[in-house]
């Protein structure tokens, strides 16, 4: 079946119909376990969710696209995507850092209703650093920004499934902006490397730090500051970022000097 039949609203509507769906399944799903099992621990059941979820929401986008001759999913990589992966960490810093001040505006309880959601543990482990940057990343930025991008370009298609996915982690507000911004990184990455294998490392080892500064300070660390530690380190890395920008502006202009005698 041809792809000109098809609008690149209309494939962003379906997706986000498909993600949707698949929600609502899973809460089924959930529902019907939670009575099934009633003493099942709240571990185990919400990973259940989440993987029916994005499992059905992946598998129904694939058949959607395969359906229409959509894109196919970017699996490859190579050892030139290696500092690539580095690079889309110290940008994911730095979207912290600029989001913080917003985040330290919301109400405090928001980041509560998130600890309460993503519990402790292995399936709590699981499901942040092993099934979320899979699967997420197979469907927002493989199928979503990749579909959006043959009609919109790389830069309308970053925006649209960045904003898509900041919505599906409604309704906590501050992890929505964080999603956001995160998603922002992930879309530029994978448009730089043309491959999901270096978006699914940095998201997990994203996910990784945020839980480990969960378990470690008692809270949910949605921005930079909190995952630093303290402003006097935070200070120190703006700063160290601040004087590398200025080297590196210094020794372009030595090289323009040189160039021109």
């Amino acid at each position: 079946m041809s792809t000109k039949h098809y609008s690149a609203w209309a494939d962003l509507g379906v997706l986000a119909a498909i993600l949707l769906g698949a929600t609502l399944v899973a809460v089924v799903c959930m529902a019907i376990v939670t009575v099934a099992v009633p003493n099942l621990e709240r571990g185990p059941l919400t990973f259940f969710s989440y993987t029916v979820q994005f499992v059905l929401a992946v598998l129904g986008g694939i058949v959607w696209l395969r359906l229409r001759g959509g894109v196919r999913l970017r699996l490859g990589m190579s050892w030139a995507d290696a500092p690539m992966i580095l690079i889309g960490l110290v940008l994911a810093t730095a979207a912290g850092i600029v989001i913080e001040p917003l985040i330290n505006l919301m109400p405090a309880h928001y980041l509560e209703q998130l600890n309460e959601l993503i519990g402790r543990g292995g399936w709590a482990v699981l499901m942040t650093v092993v099934a979320a940057p899979i699967l997420e990343e197979i469907f927002f930025r493989g199928l979503v920004l990749g579909t959006l991008a043959q009609r919109w370009g790389a830069r309308w298609a970053v925006l649209a499934s960045a904003a898509l996915f900041g919505l599906i982690h409604a309704p906590i507000l501050p992890q929505m902006v964080n999603a956001f911004m995160m998603a922002l990184v992930m879309g530029y990455m994978y448009v730089a490397t043309r491959s999901l294998i270096p978006v699914i490392i940095i998201h997990a080892i994203n996910n990784g730090l945020a839980y480990m500064t969960m378990v470690i300070t008692g809270t949910q660390g949605t921005d930079t500051r909190e995952m630093i530690g303290n402003d006097t380190v935070r200070h120190h890395l703006l700063d160290r970022l601040r004087r590398k920008r200025r080297d590196t502006r210094r020794l372009s202009r030595t090289h323009g000097q040189k160039s021109a005698h």
